[in-house]
């Protein structure tokens, strides 16, 4: 078995650690100590995708797929586990979910990451 990432995972990768590096370690610890939400780092996350990594992109996701989104946790969690979770959570218990199971108007309304605050819901 082969397991090195392609090229385009490996890009994946690079550009999440980057982005982790350099937004989200500078507030992961305020985070933590303070259990606030990091909505600016979160709404920076969402523009690029980090927020519907595997939902297709006739819904405005990335069209990605289950690989990536592993890699792009792992990469946020390297820094925060706080933002990782917020990764996690939103892309399977919020636009997953709907994505699976929910009828085409809900993915239209709910799914669509300018319109979608489920990370926000699931941390109160």
């Amino acid at each position: 078995m082969d397991f090195e990432l392609d090229s385009e995972h490996e890009m994946i990768r690079q550009t999440v650690r980057d982005f982790a590096e350099k937004e989200v370690r500078p507030v992961a610890a305020h985070v933590d100590k303070t259990g606030e939400f990091p909505k600016a780092t979160v709404a920076k996350m969402a523009g690029l995708g980090f927020l519907g990594v595997a939902i297709p992109t006739e819904y405005e996701g990335a069209g990605l797929d289950a690989l990536a989104l592993a890699i792009g946790i792992e990469e946020i969690a390297r820094v925060c586990g706080s933002h990782a979770l917020i990764m996690a959570a939103h892309n399977s218990l919020c636009t997953g979910t709907i994505w699976l199971a929910g009828t085409e108007a809900q993915k239209r309304k709910y799914i669509p990451s300018k319109r979608s605050r489920g990370c926000a819901v699931l941390t109160r």
